[in-house]
């Protein structure tokens, strides 16, 4: 197991008097090596603590630019460049005789996919512990269908696969993977999808049967999911 640990120091008060905990968002729990995990946590008590120190006849305000919002997290990109188990955070900050950490999480981060055509299906949990699906297929470019519009078609989930039952897409990309030049071989194609499963109460689960995919043009294994 390994630990992303940072400590960030502001002021020279280092009587730690409070210690206050703020929650850290990973949009993908289960990536693959190399890919990008977006990192969010909110940033309102360093805004309040410039606020103190600025005083009453000055005010931080949003900006018109966009530059800064009221509210607004503090998000960063970040790649791991090796498989396995990860503890991401906690995150220290002592600003002024106050500690001010965010919560941790566990990564898992896995293998890349070999450099074929293939479809891939995960059951994976995000922070919070629900549940989520990633679909990842890789295509030949000489295989490519698009629709009428010009899009490429690749296999998705339909968002309502039975009554109680809902797949809301989080997180959608395509981008194209190199293959070895010497081989002459054409470039891959690689979609990634990601689903939140939400279930009504009254509903138990729901096993991924082959009519709850579009352009689905692959075996799939059984994949039950629990609530």
């Amino acid at each position: 197991m390994k630990t992303i640990f940072t400590c960030v120091l502001l002021g020279i008060n280092f009587c730690l008097l409070a210690q206050d905990t703020v929650s850290m968002q990973l949009d993908l729990t289960e990536p693959r090596v190399g890919q990008e995990v977006t990192l969010s946590f909110p940033i309102d008590f360093l805004t309040q603590e410039v606020q103190n120190q600025l005083g009453d006849s000055i005010s931080v305000v949003p900006s018109r630019f966009g530059l800064y919002n009221q509210g607004s997290p503090f998000k960063r990109t970040i790649k791991f460049h090796q498989p396995g188990n990860y503890i991401v955070g906690p995150f220290r900050f002592d600003i002024n005789g106050e500690r001010i950490q965010t919560d941790s999480q566990e990564v898992v981060v896995k293998e890349k996919l070999p450099l074929q055509e293939g479809f891939w299906v995960r059951l994976i949990q995000n922070g919070s512990g629900d549940n989520e699906i990633v679909l990842e297929q890789q295509i030949a470019d000489s295989n490519v269908f698009r629709d009428p519009e010009g899009r490429m078609e690749v296999t998705s989930l339909v968002e309502e696969p039975q009554p109680g039952v809902q797949f809301y897409l989080s997180r959608h990309a395509i981008t194209t993977v190199q293959r070895g030049l010497e081989q002459n071989e054409v470039p891959l194609h690689y979609s990634f999808t990601q689903y939140r499963v939400v279930f009504d109460s009254e509903v138990e689960g729901i096993t991924l049967q082959p009519w709850h995919f579009s352009h689905l043009k692959e075996e799939i294994p059984s994949l039950e999911i629990k609530r």
